[in-house]
């Protein structure tokens, strides 16, 4: 905008946010419970670490790159994961006979599209890591208002806005785009790193949506531009 004439000191942030107070609400509803729950619901007594993917189901995701790394994580670092897929898009019916050929059946749940905000709450909650392969937008928000980090690519000139709320190793990590097994990688130091430090993982990821992206704080930062930014000339009253 400042190369097309903007002044850089009439141009203000204002940080995207979804429904902090109902999301809120929810989450102070589920009960510890809810983890184990959703856990044996979908895996039975599996206890391996669970990625999580919400969105839509597109090829822009590459999603196949989470089955191709859990592949990895198995073989190559014997670390099992389990996968749940939330979302419908154009790309599921090539995500399930991808999952089928690298023998994941077992492993990964495509549990549709859900708009249900509790359930949605509970699929965090029972989750370790959201992973998007692709660009993520608001999926970042709402990962994080329940505490769970996120790992997507690094490449920013494709990814959305939101993805300034991924801080590396504190909230999240980033991946070499299109590669399997960086984003394993990263998957097994994430796992490891959530083991050694607990909630504290969880009180950044809430802490960094509290500070920016919620509709109370973009509130406060319109009304500061405008009690600061003085009228237009053309409104002025003369």
């Amino acid at each position: 905008m400042i190369n097309l004439g903007f002044h850089s000191d009439r141009l203000h942030v204002i940080y995207n946010s979804l429904d902090y107070d109902k999301q809120s609400e929810v989450d102070s509803r589920l009960p510890a419970s809810t983890k184990n729950r959703i856990r044996h619901e979908l895996f039975g007594q599996d206890d391996s670490p669970v990625l999580l993917y919400i969105g839509r189901v597109t090829f822009d995701k590459q999603l196949e790159l989470i089955l191709q790394a859990a592949v990895l994580l198995e073989d190559e670092m014997q670390l099992n994961v389990n996968i749940i897929i939330v979302g419908e898009g154009p790309a599921i019916g090539t995500l399930r006979e991808e999952a089928m050929s690298l023998g994941l059946s077992e492993r990964v749940r495509f549990v549709g599209a859900c708009y249900d905000e509790t359930r949605i709450a509970e699929f965090f909650r029972a989750a370790d890591l959201c992973v998007v392969p692709g660009p993520v937008g608001l999926t970042a928000i709402h990962s994080f208002t329940y505490g769970t980090p996120v790992i997507t690519n690094d490449d920013f000139d494709s990814q959305k806005p939101e993805v300034e709320a991924i801080v590396e190793g504190e909230t999240g990590s980033f991946f070499r785009k299109g590669d399997a097994r960086a984003l394993a990688v990263a998957t097994a130091e994430w796992l490891e790193r959530i083991e050694r430090e607990g909630d504290a993982v969880v009180r950044r990821c809430r802490a960094i949506i509290e500070t920016r992206y919620t509709p109370h704080v973009q509130g406060e930062l319109i009304n500061a531009v405008i009690e600061e930014c003085p009228p237009p000339e053309a409104v002025r009253v003369r």
